[in-house]
């Protein structure tokens, strides 16, 4: 009761009430609307009093049923959710009924957010009728999955002018990604999954940056149809792997850490040249480095310049910081007076 009675002025700007007790102002009458501005809207350089968010109108309609279905002169049948993934849009139709429009309905209504006044309400409005003017729904259908996916998640599948179809990020990942370093290149996911052409650099750039620098329109007539090719881990280009064979079961063969005949002839050489491979993981590939180094004596505590590694020769293993614990505690010494046969 005296929360009821208790004299109080509302801020202007937050709209939060506050309890006036001040006898050198003339006193107004409760809740009526005046030039008083609380301290922290007035003084404070950061006003926690007013907040900036962007709400989903799925959520203030949950909040503002009556008054944005008032405003929007519809009704819903059912009471049901008209945001919910388990309703197409032919069904929605039979759910939602124009009511006749009346002009009070023109202007907007007050709205409510977590129990807080909306201060800019009419704003909200403008932008609701904005989103329903323009025709565009907040979900599209994906042209790989066909799920209805957010448009915000929606991106051009090959960013050419001439090709209008639109996937979700997720399947342009998977569809794009699919070529990878030491793995088996196929041409169509080199390619728009719809109308064939190359994709543009910038949606390829987005999807598999690493594919960019194997992407060259002008050796496309140098892929030879009766081979699979290969992304070669050394030489990082596209060589031959496997020739096609037309009594096989039609099975793409699975490559992994694949390296073409030339690169493998020159690790041959390497191994017999007292070389070994590093294990580390190089940054921007984020696959094995594989950087043939030879060792003539010296510490068995090799680092890569390449990729920045620390390994142990003898075990062919990284072991970042511990590497001298471990060159201890297994090998006994750090090899500085071993040779190579005697390990």
């Amino acid at each position: 009761e005296l929360l009821e009675t208790t004299p109080y002025r509302r801020c202007t700007a937050c709209q939060n009430k506050y309890v006036h007790f001040d006898s050198t102002e003339l006193v107004t009458n409760n809740g009526e609307e005046n030039t008083f501005i609380c301290a922290e809207c007035k003084h404070s350089t950061t006003n926690q009093n007013i907040i900036d968010i962007q709400v989903p109108i799925s959520t203030l309609i949950d909040e503002n049923k009556t008054q944005i279905y008032n405003y929007l002169n519809i009704n819903i049948k059912d009471n049901i959710n008209i945001f919910a993934t388990e309703w197409s849009l032919f069904k929605l139709k039979d759910k939602i009924e124009l009511e006749p429009r009346e002009d009070a309905k023109l202007l907007p209504m007050p709205l409510i957010h977590n129990k807080k006044p909306v201060l800019n309400y009419t704003l909200v409005f403008d932008q609701i009728q904005a989103w329903i003017q323009s025709g565009k729904s907040e979900h599209v259908t994906c042209y790989i999955c066909c799920n209805d996916v957010p448009r915000s998640r929606i991106d051009d599948t090959c960013g050419n002018k001439s090709c209008h179809a639109d996937a979700c990020i997720e399947c342009l990942t998977s569809w794009y990604e699919a070529v990878k370093p030491g793995g088996i290149v196929l041409i169509s996911h080199l390619s728009c999954p719809f109308c064939k052409q190359a994709p543009n650099g910038k949606i390829l750039k987005k999807y598999n940056k690493q594919a960019c620098t194997i992407l060259r329109p002008d050796k496309k007539n140098d892929i030879d149809e009766h081979w699979y090719y290969g992304w070669c881990l050394d030489c990082y280009k596209v060589q031959k792997a496997q020739e096609k064979i037309c009594s096989g079961n039609g099975d793409i063969p699975e490559l992994t850490n694949f390296v073409c005949d030339d690169c493998a002839e020159v690790r041959k050489i390497s191994k017999n040249a007292n070389s070994k491979f590093c294990p580390g993981i190089n940054e921007n590939t984020k696959e094995i480095c594989g950087i043939a180094i030879s060792k003539n004596g010296g510490c068995n505590h090799i680092t890569c310049t390449a990729c920045h590694s620390h390994w142990c020769w003898l075990c062919v293993k990284t072991y970042g910081d511990s590497i001298y614990e471990h060159l201890t505690e297994v090998h006994g010494n750090y090899g500085l007076d071993d040779n190579e046969n005697e390990y």
